[in-house]
């Protein structure tokens, strides 16, 4: 018996048992050419297109954002993801090459199956599948090889299919340039049973290889040092711990990533305007529908919740199931477009893109026309914990101001004071001041109005505190006096609260620090500012003292003589000798007298 090499035996053109095999079940092999004739013409190296693709598509929470959307695009109910650490054997693999992506690997699965047309648009690199579908958000454009960033092999079991990509045209047999991949059938038992630890690594999620799995799971066998070092789309490892950075950074922004979703209500954005723009009744009934998105551990624990009261049109009668949460959708529309001309963010109408855009999504005429009807038609959409809670029309709300670095604080404040003011995202506020400025926003300049005009009960004292930092913020020099006549914000000593007057027009009160707080604090706590205050705020009340327009001011020496004149006993006033009793009668102590005498007051 005579041995040859498989170099030898494949110029002498014999085909190996393992080929054979394969090419019983594959859906497609190679054709090569013979004799005179051989393949001629331009091109382009499937490996350096993936690489350019890879520098326009940033790895990071984006990568698993497509894997997301194209299963909701298949009209998947649940998406999972799994790191697998596990190093599968290999002995019995399709070529020697394969052993490099037995390792770890980062798995998806959903439970939507590959149609002929997946199958299809899967193995085209560029998006001409999806321009027949311009509002399809993920299926199998350019964003699907984002998976690049961390294999070089994806591949894929979906109902009767397993399929296994290979750019570089070398590490699965019976490939070439020209059909780099490999599909096989589950009905082939043959090629399946040959090589069991080519395939154990796709036995997860209920799939068992021996009938059609009813789903789709994808397994990106993660790229270890040795073949990163050969690789020609990118050379970095990409490690179990870098997948698990990723599950991470995916957490922190998988609640917004259900935005984007649009099959969740099964009813499609046009229906729902159209619906809301018919409705009567004002007081819209309400039901409750729970999210909960989780990142599958060991542990099983859920990472995100997010539980929406909803609030619907028409009556309790005709309550349509499938009618979608108002302000729900109003988040949704939001955060699935930035239609402003001076707009700069992250474009999320089809892939999360890592570069800064101008873009438009395709709802910006309806996201429009949605705001102004809301702000119209006096629908009660918006919450407030004010009152109680309730929820209330645009007209009736006040928009928080989310510039300040305090917000939410402030909104809880001001809400616990009576103030409307509704809970609602930066993003959407900013929505109803591009499309409807003429509602009520919270500035500096409308809080102050409103609590001169009328007294409100304030929580507790650091509430009174924040609102008056606030309604100081725009405070600039030279002071415009007016805009603060009558703020009734002033923190004391005494605990109380003083109104900000015109000089003159009430009792004068006294901004001071150090020796000069401490000598009037027992005498005068009712006319000092509390000195706890911080450094931040007691500069605002600086600058209005240094105005000389208000009945605030600092504590001068011939102010501090004056004032000591009233706290010490009338007897004492002009006489030559007195009779002190230290702490009786109203006589000061001896650590004030101590401290008026050898004190150096700094004013």
């Amino acid at each position: 018996m005579v041995i040859f090499s498989h170099d030898i035996a494949e110029k002498l053109g014999v085909r190996s048992f393992r080929r054979i095999l394969l090419a019983e079940s594959a859906d497609s092999m190679n054709l090569s050419l013979s004799g005179a004739a051989e393949a001629f013409g331009q091109h382009e190296s499937l490996t350096t297109r993936l690489r350019h693709i890879l520098e326009m598509y940033a790895d990071g929470p984006a990568v698993l954002f497509e894997l997301v959307q194209n299963a909701e695009d298949a009209g998947a109910s649940n998406v999972t993801f799994l790191l697998d650490k596990t190093h599968y054997g290999t002995s019995s693999l399709l070529s020697p090459e394969m052993g490099d992506w037995q390792g770890p690997a980062l798995y998806c699965f959903n439970d939507s199956i590959f149609s002929p047309q997946d199958l299809y648009a899967i193995s085209r690199i560029g998006q001409e599948s999806k321009l027949e579908k311009p509002f399809a958000i993920g299926r199998f454009g350019l964003g699907f090889n984002c998976v690049y960033h961390f294999t070089d092999i994806p591949a894929f079991v979906s109902g009767e299919n397993i399929v296994m990509f290979d750019p570089h045209a070398c590490n699965l047999p019976g490939i070439s340039p020209t059909h780099p991949g490999l599909g096989l059938n589950l009905r082939a038992e043959k090629s399946l049973e040959q090589f069991p630890d080519q395939f154990s690594p796709f036995l997860h999620f209920g799939c068992d290889l021996q009938r059609p799995f009813p789903g789709t799971l994808f397994r990106f066998a993660l790229r270890s040092a040795n073949a990163a070092s050969r690789s020609q789309i990118k050379k970095e490892v990409y490690a179990p711990s870098d997948v698990l950075s990723l599950f991470s950074s995916f957490s922190e922004v998988v609640s917004a990533t259900l935005l984007f979703l649009r099959n969740l209500d099964g009813l499609s954005k046009d229906q729902f305007l159209q619906k809301l723009s018919k409705s009567i009744d004002r007081n819209v009934p309400w039901r409750s529908q729970k999210l909960l998105v989780s990142e599958q551990n060991p542990a099983a624990t859920p990472i995100n919740s997010v539980e929406i009261g909803q609030k619907l049109g028409g009556s309790e009668e005709n309550l349509d199931e499938s009618f979608p949460n108002t302000a729900d959708i109003l988040q949704k529309l939001q955060a699935s477009t930035r239609s402003t001309l001076d707009f700069d963010g992250r474009a999320f109408c089809f892939l999360p893109l890592p570069i800064s855009t101008g873009g438009f999504g395709p709802w910006t005429s309806l996201i429009r026309k949605f705001y102004q009807f809301v702000s119209e038609s006096g629908l009660c959409v918006l919450y407030t914990k004010a009152r109680g809670g309730q929820w209330i029309s645009t007209k009736q709300a006040i928009f928080p101001d989310h510039n300040f670095d305090k917000a939410w604080e402030l909104l809880e404040a001001l809400s616990n004071a009576g103030l409307p003011v509704v809970s609602i995202p930066k993003e959407i506020v900013n929505r109803f001041m591009e499309i409807c400025p003429s509602l009520h926003f919270l500035t500096p300049q409308l809080l102050r109005t409103l609590l001169i005009r009328r007294s409100r009960e304030f929580t507790d004292r650091n509430a009174m505190i924040l609102t008056l930092e606030y309604c100081l913020l725009d405070l600039r020099s030279p002071v415009i006096s007016k805009n603060f006549y009558g703020l009734p914000l002033i923190p004391l000593s005494s605990g109380a609260f003083a109104k900000l007057d015109k000089r003159g027009l009430s009792e004068q009160i006294y901004v001071t620090r150090a020796d000069g707080y401490s000598l009037l604090k027992d005498s005068i706590p009712h006319q000092l500012v509390d000195c706890e205050i911080s450094d931040h705020l007691y500069h605002k009340l600086c600058a209005l003292a240094e105005s000389k327009d208000f009945n605030i001011s600092f504590l001068t020496c011939q102010l501090l003589e004056n004032i000591l004149m009233r706290v010490i006993p009338a007897e004492w006033h002009y006489a030559k000798q007195v009779l002190w009793v230290p702490g009786n009668q109203g006589h000061p102590s001896v650590e004030w007298v101590t401290s008026v005498e050898l004190s150096e007051i700094v004013l």
